[in-house]
């Protein structure tokens, strides 16, 4: 389901990891999630501007910043992460 938002040319970059194709980062994240104990996703803000959003989000008292980029057939083309790594070098 999640799939069917992302372009086959998707890329994820952060300062923890980057992903060249939606596959990778779809199996990344799920793993994250179910490791972390996630359920929902905090945001606190979304700004939007043609074709670019921006999404401030909280996660374990840490804002993180994701600015996504969507292509003209409306899926997401790139997410790119601002957020400090060191909680996420750390196991859970």
């Amino acid at each position: 389901m999640a799939r069917d938002y992302l372009s086959d040319n998707f890329s994820y970059v952060s300062p923890v990891n980057s992903f060249d194709n939606p596959e990778s980062y779809l199996k990344y994240f799920e793993r994250q999630y179910q490791i972390r104990g996630l359920t929902k996703l905090d945001f606190k803000k979304v700004f939007t501007e043609e074709k670019d959003v921006c999404i401030l989000q909280e996660y374990d008292s840490q804002i993180m910043c994701f600015w996504i980029k969507v292509d003209d057939n409306e899926k997401i083309n790139s997410i790119r992460a601002i957020l400090d790594p060191r909680p996420f070098m750390q196991p859970k």
